[in-house]
């Protein structure tokens, strides 16, 4: 995603409710995963490539992050995040600052 090589499925949320609002699909053909060592990009199974990467509950969650992490440094923030693959309900901040452009 930071690099621009990869459009991401985008949400947009109440920022009250954290209901989901609206939602674009982005175009996918490969995926990061978890190895014994370090990570790998793959190719994506085409059944899964026309599909939204997260459900609502899991969006509104990011989102309950995101309100967390505004309230606790004072303005919105950028975060990278990813969702356990075996254990869906194990969310993972991986990086946040502070947002340059919106």
């Amino acid at each position: 995603m930071v690099s621009g090589e990869s459009t991401p499925d985008t949400y947009i949320l109440d920022k009250e409710s954290l209901e989901v609002r609206e939602r674009k699909l982005g175009p996918k053909s490969k995926y990061v995963t978890c190895k014994k060592v370090g990570v790998a990009e793959e190719e994506l199974p085409l059944e899964k490539s026309g599909k939204f990467c997260l459900t609502d509950e899991q969006a509104k969650e990011i989102g309950k992050l995101s309100k967390i992490l505004e309230d606790h440094f004072g303005v919105p923030q950028d975060i990278e995040w990813a969702i356990d693959e075996v254990y869906h309900s194990r969310k993972m901040l991986s990086f946040c600052r502070l947002v340059l452009k919106l």
